[in-house]
């Protein structure tokens, strides 16, 4: 009984040092996204472009990025890849590395990405698409 009290003590001494010492940081750093939005925000302000995710959701990824901008500005939604082939003004599409053949078969240049990173955890492109010329 007498070790009983001091072994538990170090037993949850030890827990709680793995815990807030090893995985919460290693566990934050695998979902942060402030890193990958500074990147493309610097990117945006080379290239201006309006900003489109493709096949996200306007919930939970696209927040945290939305946060971590810092500006005020709506991102589009893009499902189908045919919605990039008429763009009238640049964009920067980001959109998960397994999307990547999908886009290429649809004529889209996902190879020289000019950015490739992990956001909240994923694999992530971010493509530039200069605005289209209209056919004459």
């Amino acid at each position: 009984v007498d070790t009983a009290i001091p072994l538990t003590l170090a037993a949850c001494l030890t827990v709680y040092v793995f815990q807030v010492g090893i995985f919460e940081p290693i566990n934050v750093q695998a979902h942060d996204t402030r890193g990958f939005v500074q990147r493309i925000e610097a990117l945006r302000t080379d290239k201006p472009g309006a900003l489109a995710f493709y096949k996200e959701n306007p919930d939970g990824l696209v927040i945290k990025y939305l946060v971590n901008a810092k500006l005020d500005f709506s991102p589009r939604f893009i499902n189908d890849p045919a919605q990039l082939s008429d763009n009238s003004a640049p964009v920067w599409l980001l959109t998960k590395e397994e999307n990547a053949d999908e886009l290429r078969r649809a004529g889209i240049d996902v190879d020289g990405a000019s950015y490739r990173d992990r956001l909240a955890g994923e694999r992530f492109l971010a493509v530039y698409r200069p605005a289209s010329i209209p056919a004459q």
